[in-house]
């Protein structure tokens, strides 16, 4: 028996429409069985080759590797030669134990089983793992598991194309001669003025397939899929399997270092691919105002106008006109008030990295930022040198702080701004910088009120982390609670992180004592967790403790504590025993 080539195909259903996202062949495939009610052999020998779908380059990549030949270079898909064969009969003679000692050498099982498997390949077997295949791994498992459960998959964008191209360069450009593709849209001819900030939706050609080994990869080689973009008098063509991270270059700019440069870029959304086409610089607000992205006269600073507006947690891409209009790298943002803006700050996407920037508000306080640089790499047009840039920036608070004790906290920033923070809750703060006085108040802890003393974090903190302790008083001042306040920088912004090392949870039916580092502290039977910091605490010691019964009468601070156990083994489980006074 004999097969030329085996192909199958694993489609995955979006909507109305279907997408390939596995395809395996199998080639020169024979199998030869003889004597098959006696002593049954068998010869066979099969080609395997499977290939998956990255839809971020838009191509098929081999996940079994082929092999190549020494002599020529050619690629031959990895194979496997598989044999059954009848054992040798069992003899006593001398000849007979001389073949199963040179079986045994040779590894061939003895002579007591009744057939023999092997199974070779003449070549090593290559797997290329990638984050795409993990991907599709996890959206196949979903895809079943939603099968298995009768859930149906969301099918609000049935009609939405599995292809389509964004202009987001910021001023409208010509798309014309189509190769490989077409407008679904029978309206469209080969040809379509795109405007800013709009979308079209392309529709890939269907060839037949050809009976080939490697019949996706073969295609897409050999398929040509591309458009031409025209903006302005310049005339590119992109190709649609080269859409990931390429940078076009389109003229010269004032800018000595940076010509004027289009990126071209794909995006999965909603298992949709989606090709963005627009500057190198992309801007995220991660603050917790809307910004402004203005167009202000370098010779004439008063002289502004708006070109977008990026809402919280979103983002944009700068146009290509405003980012190369001068010989000076900046691009300008505000805060959006309603109103006319008064105050402004600058970025050098070309020179800075990370700065600290602030405005001044309609309400006469100050709103601080960070500005952070992330730089890509990007292939240059249609090839595979990775010697391009793009620059992305991220608007950050200066200050996030997150409330990781179990109870509600608020925070004074400079005596000007409170927050209430839940547990586990984080707050980013504009109102502040890495100059600011904080104050922090626990409105109900053991139902007593905490203040806390004020917060310098201009003041050098302990240890490698940056910790801060943070002193808090009752109402009455009579008792005293310590918290720990963590600074961590990060993109030059300060994470703030309010904490205590230790929560004591007494479920017994016993007050008891803990001691750590000879500063013992009553533990009543309550169900709320007990909040203990020593007064000298360092995250990076090792810490003892020991407990007690605690007693009316009890004078000696030494006497009847527990051997002393680690507290510093997270998820450890002990017993350990203490004298009842």
């Amino acid at each position: 028996m004999s097969t030329k080539t085996l192909q199958l195909k694993l489609e995955v259903g979006l909507g109305s429409v279907t997408k390939a996202v596995v395809a395996m062949s199998l080639s020169g495939l024979t199998a030869d069985v003889q004597n098959w009610s006696s002593n049954m052999s068998l010869q066979s020998t099969v080609n395997f080759e499977i290939a998956l779908y990255n839809e971020h380059v838009l191509a098929w990549e081999p996940f079994i590797e082929p092999t190549v030949t020494s002599d020529e270079g050619t690629l031959l898909p990895w194979g496997i030669t598989c044999s059954i064969v009848p054992a040798l009969p069992f003899t006593e003679n001398t000849e007979s134990s001389v073949i199963d000692v040179q079986q045994r050498k040779e590894g061939v099982p003895s002579s007591n089983s009744k057939q023999i498997t092997l199974i070779r390949a003449d070549q090593l077997l290559n797997l290329t793992i990638t984050k795409t295949g993990f991907d599709l791994v996890q959206r196949l498992s979903a895809l079943f598991n939603d099968a298995y459960n009768k859930r149906l998959p969301p099918t609000d964008d049935d009609d939405q194309s599995l292809l389509s191209v964004f202009n987001g360069i910021g001023q409208e450009l010509y798309i014309d001669n189509l190769v490989g593709l077409n407008f679904p849209d029978p309206s469209i001819n080969k040809s379509i003025t795109l405007q800013k900030n709009e979308s079209i939706p392309l529709k890939v050609d269907d060839d037949k397939q050809t009976q080939r080994r490697l019949t996706v990869i073969e295609q897409q080689s050999l398929r040509e899929q591309e458009l031409s973009l025209k903006i302005g008098d310049v005339v590119k063509t992109v190709s649609i399997n080269r859409t990931w991270k390429r940078v076009y270059e389109l003229g010269p700019s004032p800018i000595y270092k940076f010509p004027i440069q289009m990126l071209c870029n794909t995006e999965v959304q909603n298992e949709r691919r989606r090709i963005i086409l627009s500057s190198i610089v992309r801007i995220f607000n991660n603050t917790t105002l809307p910004m402004l992205l203005l167009n202000i006269d370098q010779h004439d600073m008063k002289n502004k106008t708006l070109v977008a507006r990026i809402d919280v947690n979103q983002d944009c891409y700068v146009p290509i006109n405003l980012l190369y209009s001068y010989s000076t790298s900046k691009v300008f943002l505000t805060v959006d008030e309603d109103e006319e803006a008064t105050d402004f700050f600058s970025f050098d996407w070309g020179e800075d990295f990370a700065v600290e920037r602030k405005i001044k508000l309609k309400t006469g306080n100050e709103a601080n930022f960070v500005v952070f640089k992330e730089v890509s790499n990007a292939y240059s047009e249609n090839t595979d040198q990775l010697n391009k840039e793009t620059f992305t920036l991220y608007i950050h608070p200066v200050l996030h702080l997150t409330n990781l004790l179990p109870v509600d906290i608020q925070c004074s920033i400079n005596n000007v701004e409170t927050f209430e923070l839940k547990p586990s809750q984080l707050q980013l703060i504009t109102s502040g910088n890495k100059s600011s006085v904080l104050n922090f108040t626990i409105p109900s802890y053991n139902n007593i009120t905490w203040a806390s003393e004020p917060v310098d974090l201009k003041a050098e903190g302990t240890g490698d982390n940056n910790e801060h302790l943070v002193i808090f008083h009752s109402a009455d001042n009579q008792q005293i609670l310590r918290m720990m306040l963590r600074v961590d920088a990060y993109h030059d912004s300060y994470r703030l992180s309010l904490y205590t090392p230790f929560w004591v949870l007494n479920r017994t039916n016993l007050k008891l004592e803990l001691q750590i580092e000879n500063h013992p502290v009553f533990i009543d039977v309550i169900e709320t967790p007990y909040l203990f910091c020593p007064e000298k605490f360092s995250s990076g010691a090792n810490k003892k403790g020991q407990i007690r019964v605690y007693g009316l009468g009890q004078t000696d601070v030494t006497a009847n504590w527990s051997e002393k156990f680690s507290l510093d083994v997270i998820k450890s489980t002990g017993v350990t025993g203490c004298k009842v006074p």
